[in-house]
């Protein structure tokens, strides 16, 4: 299975993130830069790729609350969504 690595230390802000997430799940693709949208994508795909997030310790501020955010969405979208993997590594 194809797994797909993306670096949270090097992302700014939420537009940055979903611009991210968005040319790496290709040809998948949502509209709006938002929590909402990445859901019904993972939940409705029955074939994406592994997607790993790594550095996920490293944001702070708003960025650090948006990351916890997408963590309980990501795990509320596995329990939807058997066939889908995303992890965080700290480090």
């Amino acid at each position: 299975m194809v797994t797909v690595m993306i670096d949270l230390a090097q992302i700014r802000d939420r537009k940055q993130l979903h611009d991210t997430i968005r040319s790496r799940i290709a040809p998948v693709t949502y509209e709006g830069n938002n929590l909402d949208a990445l859901f019904d994508v993972l939940t409705e795909h029955a074939s994406l790729p592994v997607i790993r997030f790594y550095n996920a310790g490293v944001p702070a501020g708003e960025m650090g609350e948006y990351i916890a955010r997408l963590r309980r969405m990501c795990a509320d979208a596995m329990r939807e969504n058997p066939g889908l993997n995303v992890e965080f590594e700290e480090a």
